[in-house]
Formats: structure tokens, sequence, C-alpha cells
């Protein structure tokens, strides 16, 4: 996997969770809807697997 670059990796889980919220929102859908059921979980596992890469340096 090589050298962990936390700012290459903020960037990416940036731009995935841009992709997701303009993916699922429809006009009629709420944004905290989105937030609790998409984009909550996904920043959890984020930043679980950044603890992870950090502990294990």
């Amino acid at each position: 996997m090589g050298r962990y670059d936390r700012d290459d990796h903020i960037t990416i889980v940036a731009n995935n969770i841009h992709k997701n919220v303009t993916k699922l929102h429809p006009p009629n859908v709420l944004m905290k809807d989105i937030l609790t059921r998409e984009i909550v979980p996904y920043v959890f596992a984020q930043v679980a697997m950044v603890a992870h890469c950090v502990i294990n340096e």
C-alpha cells in the first residue's frame, strides 16, 4: 500500500462524499436523511480506516 498520505486520503473522501450527495439527492429527499443514512456511516468507516493506518505506522 505504500506510505499513507493523509491529505490525499482526505481529498478522495471529500470527493466521494460529494459524488454520493449529488447522486443521492432527488429534490424530495431531505438533506438530513441523506446525511443520516449515507454520509455518517461512510465517514465513520473512513475515520476507522485512517485510525487503523495511523496506529499501524
